[in-house]
């Protein structure tokens, strides 16, 4: 057999099985952004409006965002060659082999925690790379034990996630830091030799001995650096902490006016867009998708949505953020965090998802104060 041709074989298998996020087409990517759509109530309108069946899902990767604009996938999110499906074959092919940690609030087994952090996320690592998804969706994922699906639970609203391939004994420890600070509902775990060197603190976490860093009580900031260079502040905080995590903590240490889009439903107290910071933080109202192809989402408003993101509203300095914690005053006691980077076409990705915002009523004087996007709502 030709030798370039075993090279290329032994490249595809290594990429293939390599612990990295990975693309529709099971390459490997340095990182990438999910948004699945909600479901359009009228489903006449299912087939006019592009991505609305409530399966669907937006997404831009490290490979392909150069241009600032959603992709549609034409894959379901329940897939297993979705992005969410081929990034964690591995482990649920053989999960044995690997240091993993699976966290939700509201877990796909065993009882939801209205304590424990309002986190949700997947941390996969072998002795060399890993990957770290992020997510906002109730009773994902399924325990490695079984099979990858999406729950129908998750379905009709609006979700995000964020994935990052790191370097397993630079990144790991740093990411159980965050963990252990904010005391997530880990569900299903396993600790592996070696994976990382330094896991002491992974496995304080799955034995639930948590502790705040010891120059961070309450909340932590580290720089998380992907496989391909790229820098990411991670930002958690303790339970103990009460404060709003976007308005006390990330538009402080990134010194920019944000604009927030997360679930503000229920009895927990919304907390309304707020102009008496040095570093306003304005709710998102409604949100529109154009995609790269040409079609539209249709408009849908964030009593649809339960994504967890924020932007900074000054396109100078192109903060994106991805996590889990809402702008609610029940939020103030649970832990969570989220993930930011500066990167221009994945913020005007986003800003162009946002239609309307929520205007601030006033200032720390009270006196009127107008929003980013001056008096009107629309942007």
């Amino acid at each position: 057999m030709d030798f370039k041709l075993v090279l290329l074989l032994v490249s595809v298998v290594s990429s293939s099985f390599a612990l990295k996020c990975k693309d529709e087409e099971g390459n490997d990517v340095d990182w990438y952004v999910i948004y699945k759509l909600p479901r359009e109530s009228d489903e006449s309108l299912q087939s006019t409006l592009a991505g609305r069946t409530g399966f669907n899902y937006a997404y831009i990767t490290s490979n392909d965002f150069k241009d600032g604009k959603w992709k549609i996938s034409e894959k379901s999110v329940k897939d297993k060659d979705s992005m969410w499906g081929q990034t964690l074959a591995a482990a649920y092919k053989d999960p044995s082999k690997y240091t993993y940690a699976l966290w939700n609030d509201a877990p796909s087994k065993g009882k939801e925690s209205g304590t424990k952090a309002h986190s949700k996320g997947v941390i996969v690592m072998d002795k060399s790379t890993g990957f770290y998804i992020v997510h906002s969706v109730p009773k994902f994922v399924n325990t490695f034990d079984d099979s990858y699906d999406y729950p129908d639970s998750g379905r009709d609203n609006g979700q995000t996630s964020m994935c990052i391939s790191f370097d397993t004994q630079s990144e790991g420890p740093k990411l159980a830091q965050h963990l252990l600070l904010m005391k997530p509902n880990v569900f299903s775990n396993n600790l592996v030799d070696g994976i990382p060197s330094d896991s002491e603190d992974w496995a304080n976490l799955f034995n639930k001995k948590y502790r705040a860093p010891k120059n961070a009580p309450e909340s932590l900031e580290t720089v998380i650096t992907s496989l391909g260079g790229t820098k990411f502040r991670a930002f958690s905080k303790n339970p103990k902490n009460l404060v709003d995590l976007y308005g006390a903590i990330v538009a402080p240490a990134l010194d920019v006016p944000m604009y927030v889009e997360t679930w503000r439903r229920g009895a927990g107290g919304i907390l309304e867009s707020d102009c008496t910071l040095d570093d306003i933080v304005n709710n998102v109202k409604g949100l529109k998708i154009d995609f790269k192809s040409g079609e539209t989402s249709g408009d849908w408003e964030f009593i649809k949505d339960h994504s967890k993101w924020g932007i900074s509203s000054d396109s100078k300095n192109p903060w994106t953020c991805v996590g889990d914690v809402n702008r609610m005053l029940s939020q103030a006691k649970r832990g969570g965090g989220t993930l930011c980077f500066d990167n221009k076409k994945v913020h005007e990705a986003f800003r162009s998802a946002i239609k309307v915002i929520e205007p601030c009523t006033a200032d720390a004087n009270g006196e009127s104060h107008s929003t980013a996007v001056e008096d009107s709502q629309e942007v």
